[in-house]
């Protein structure tokens, strides 16, 4: 089953295609991290033109993602709680920008919690923990850890694509990945 894993943001939108063979082991396919720089002129716009701007790329970016590898199913880290309202906003247009392209698709959300209680056995788990829980659920993959690596070259961005790949494996622990992979999916 070819799997989208995503990290949603309108800064840095991690994503991650991984095959997942019937035992449950990943292979990652492909990956990256979509960086949407706010715009800086002299001109006076708005946020909320340059938040579109940005949810376009968000949404460009994943469509070709989308029609390159044609993912069965997509599973994402789910939305927290936004600390403030235009944090909030900039959230759901993220969303926006991707719910055209995966409502076809059985989707799977996971919270930060539950992906750190998965991955490391502690829902307070550093992002460190969690990157180094997600290595070693990719060593019988020897291709995966080093793909990553090199598609996102950042260290820094590297988190993005880890808490994709968490997402996943986070997903594979829920009653709706068995009914997918049974074959019943609603929408």
């Amino acid at each position: 089953m070819l799997v989208l894993g995503l990290d949603i943001s309108m800064v840095n939108t991690g994503w991650v295609t991984a095959v997942s063979d019937n035992d449950g082991k990943l292979f990652i396919k492909d990956c990256g991290v979509i960086q949407t720089e706010k715009l800086e002129t002299g001109e006076d716009v708005s946020n909320t033109v340059d938040s579109m701007r940005r949810a376009a790329k968000v949404h460009a970016v994943l469509e070709k993602v989308c029609l390159d590898h044609k993912p069965t199913i997509v599973c994402v880290e789910a939305m927290s709680w936004p600390r403030n309202a235009a944090s909030a906003i900039k959230m759901a247009m993220a969303w926006g920008a991707i719910a055209p392209l995966i409502i076809e698709r059985p989707l799977i959300e996971v919270s930060p919690q539950e992906i750190k209680k998965v991955l490391t056995g502690s829902r307070s788990a550093t992002k460190k923990e969690v990157e180094e829980a997600v290595k070693k659920r990719l060593t019988h993959s020897s291709a995966s850890v080093p793909l990553l690596e090199k598609k996102v070259p950042k260290k820094a961005l590297r988190e993005h694509c880890w808490d994709a790949l968490g997402s996943i494996l986070a997903s594979q622990k829920t009653e709706s990945w068995k009914l997918i992979q049974a074959g019943y999916y609603r929408r």
